[in-house]
């Protein structure tokens, strides 16, 4: 299975860097996440219980950062056991590019927060006032599992793959306290023949 997006985050890189690599703010936006902690530098133990349809299992395994460019991009490896169900793997390519925030920005429909939920008194307020910085966050993924896995959650993740993401992504919002919305993938934005050009 194979799934992506693009979102824009109203905060800086360096604070979505921050975001991205803080347990505390992962926990909150994994669904189901029992646990999470990092055991080395790149690498993380995870505890989730994944709704299957009639089943709640607790899946266990962990999650590592290879080619990390600080703050720019890293490859996230992942990988879960259910005791009865089989194994799971997942990878993830994530990118975080700069952008310029202008008052359309603002005017997109935002998953979780929007703009003016912003606390004006954050440290982080003067991103939402000043329309400067904002960061966007691409990722493409691909995942495979067991087959009593995909048997329980083929139609489930299937019929709501971008709901799930987008799911997470509004927590993620919420847990860092920074607006998030979807936007179209770059190759979308400029398709020849739509009056972009």
């Amino acid at each position: 299975m194979e799934f992506g997006g693009t979102y824009l985050i109203l905060a800086t890189r360096h604070r979505v860097w921050e975001a991205l690599n803080d347990t505390v703010v992962l926990g909150a936006a994994i669904p189901g996440c029992v646990a999470i902690d990092w055991i080395s530098p790149s690498s993380l133990d995870l505890r989730v219980r994944v709704n299957l349809g009639p089943l709640r299992p607790e899946f266990a395994g962990g999650l590592e950062l290879l080619d990390v460019q600080e703050a720019k991009s890293y490859t996230l490896c992942g990988h879960a056991r259910g005791r009865l169900l089989g194994l799971a793997r997942a990878r993830a390519d994530v990118r975080l590019l700069e952008h310029v925030v202008s008052a359309r920005d603002l005017e997109r429909p935002y998953l979780s927060l929007t703009p003016r939920d912003s606390d004006p008194g954050s440290s982080d307020s003067s991103v939402h006032l000043s329309l400067q910085n904002g960061t966007i966050l691409q990722f493409s993924a691909h995942g495979n599992a067991s087959e009593k896995i995909m048997s329980l959650g083929r139609g489930l993740i299937g019929r709501s793959a971008q709901r799930i993401i987008d799911g997470f992504m509004a927590r993620f919002s919420s847990a860092m306290g920074a607006p998030v919305a979807a936007m179209p993938p770059p190759d979308m934005a400029k398709k020849p023949g739509d009056g972009s050009g």
